[in-house]
């Protein structure tokens, strides 16, 4: 049982006072009552006092992206919300609930404040903050995740709140390999290509194919010149293309005329006198004409 005190009422007999509920109150039904000193009136309030306990969760925004193929490390500014009126929190755990991707493992360094609310029975709101890391391995995917972090204090206070979690995919060059026919043959192209290079894949990841498409000189009476490969696609071997953002890079398929099947001598003089000059012109030609 406290001690009486005393407090003025205005004159409609309101009045406002501050009791702190001590910690052994707390979670206990409490009577207040209230003689007019004057009057002799009693008024009564019965209530349960509360701890203070987590309310909600604030997360910040990532402060650094890791890439795919390299194991880094990313941080959040997590926020603890707590309000009540008695016992104050002096412990809060947070954990990544779910969301995680495979191989990225989360920790957290709790910085309690000494702000209002981490004190003793002040009965006004307070936050504990927690900075939460985000280690990632070299095989962590690429991709946007939803992680759920959960906060636990001590006295039996529970909240949950989500922030976006994201791994940015690898950059991969690829280039189709310049080719060459012959006029009068023919070349085809699709899926299923292996001609073709590429930079360096992480964790010794292989492609084992693309597609390729000609923008002409295939077919046996393209003509001669030079065409564009244009590689796409690419699928197969051990690497999986979400973890990458590919740049397809072109290369050539030269034509160049056949053998020559003809040969023609034009432009000799029939006759001549000494030192007198002239000009031969020699013709070759494949069967197709070129």
């Amino acid at each position: 049982e406290h001690n009486p005190w005393t407090t003025n009422a205005d004159e409609n007999g309101n009045f406002t006072t501050t009791w702190f509920v001590t910690d052994n109150e707390v979670n206990q039904t409490l009577s207040l009552t209230a003689t007019g000193l004057s009057s002799g009136l009693k008024a009564q309030e019965i209530f349960t006092d509360a701890s203070h306990q987590i309310s909600s969760i604030s997360i910040g925004g990532q402060n650094r992206t890791p890439t795919y193929g390299a194991g880094s490390k990313t941080t959040f500014a997590i926020t603890n919300f707590f309000d009540g009126n008695g016992q104050s929190v002096t412990r809060v755990t947070n954990l990544v609930a779910a969301g995680l991707p495979t191989g990225a493992t989360a920790s957290f360094a709790l910085v309690p404040t000494t702000g209002p609310g981490n004190g003793r029975d002040t009965g006004t709101s307070g936050a504990f903050t927690n900075k939460l890391t985000i280690t990632t391995l070299s095989t962590t995917p690429a991709g946007s995740f939803t992680i759920t972090v959960i906060g636990n204090d001590n006295n039996g206070g529970h909240a949950t709140n989500t922030a976006a979690f994201t791994v940015a995919a690898a950059a991969l060059s690829i280039t189709a390999s310049n080719d060459v026919k012959v006029y009068g043959q023919t070349k085809i192209y699709g899926t299923g290509q292996t001609r073709f290079s590429s930079s360096t894949l992480k964790n010794s990841e292989t492609i084992g194919s693309v597609t390729i498409t000609a923008s002409g000189g295939t077919n046996s009476s393209s003509a001669v010149g030079v065409y564009t490969l244009t590689p796409s696609a690419a699928t197969g071997g051990t690497f999986n293309a979400t973890n990458y953002s590919i740049t397809y890079h072109t290369g050539k398929l030269i034509v160049i005329p056949g053998p020559a099947s003809t040969l023609t001598v034009s432009g000799y003089p029939s006759l001549r006198t000494a030192g007198q000059s002239g000009t031969l012109t020699v013709t070759a030609k494949d069967q197709f004409g070129n």
